[in-house]
């Protein structure tokens, strides 16, 4: 089958935000080598690139049920990510309680799907989709914010922004998480927040996102914990 018509079986218009030229080339190019391989059961697309909100600098992630054996690829553009699951594993990931996989099943779009592999599978966990636990997210954040005070400690607010907001979006995940909501993408995280009354912690995420800058009174409650520390 030739690379045409395999570009034109994948329904790449689901992606509605791209963060370059460069990695629309390549990943159509790529996607349509993997859809022309027998093997490949599914292409997802995921997080925010094919969600109705985002912000600037996000990466366009592209989920791939597929057994072929993928070798690294040099000329991959550092903004898109492939996440390679072999159709022999997929059910006991979800059963291991697999974010990805789980929000994939939720939220994801299809961009390939041989013989209806992926829209099966949707229905066969439409009801019993795991919810990921809130302990693994709070025990996550609480990782990024030992990374974030040191930053702060040696007055790096840049390299402190990124840890900020790993942390940030994993304590989002465990406030929604526990309240019963599956956390959507990092940047619909803030309107869920709201819809479960944590407002401050949605300001604190959406500075981060949108100004990209840390929250005056978060960095004063990260500056006290590292003198603490």
């Amino acid at each position: 089958m030739s690379r045409r018509s395999d570009s034109a079986r994948l329904a790449i218009g689901v992606v509605r935000h791209w963060p370059s030229l460069n990695a629309k080339r390549w990943a159509i190019s790529k996607l349509s080598r993997l859809a022309s391989e027998g093997a490949t059961a599914a292409i997802v697309g995921i997080g925010s690139a094919v969600r109705p909100v985002h912000h600037p600098g996000s990466d366009v992630d592209f989920l791939v049920v597929s057994d072929i054996d993928l070798r690294p690829d040099e000329s991959q553009p550092i903004d898109v990510d492939l996440c390679i699951f072999r159709t022999t594993d997929i059910d006991q990931r979800l059963q291991a309680f697999d974010d990805l996989l789980g929000w994939a099943l939720r939220f994801g779009r299809p961009i390939f799907d041989r013989n209806q592999y992926w829209a099966n599978l949707c229905t066969r966990w439409a009801d019993k989709i795991p919810f990921p636990s809130p302990e693994v997210s709070i025990a996550r954040a609480l990782h990024f914010e030992r990374f974030a005070r040191e930053l702060v400690s040696m007055q790096d607010l840049d390299a402190a922004l990124e840890q900020v907001v790993a942390m940030l979006t994993h304590r989002s995940r465990a406030k929604l998480l526990r309240s019963r909501t599956y956390p959507a993408s990092r940047p619909e995280l803030p309107a869920q927040l709201r819809e479960i009354g944590e407002y401050r912690l949605a300001e604190w995420l959406e500075s981060a996102l949108l100004n990209r800058e840390i929250a005056q009174d978060l960095l004063d409650k990260l500056k006290e914990r590292a003198k603490a520390a």
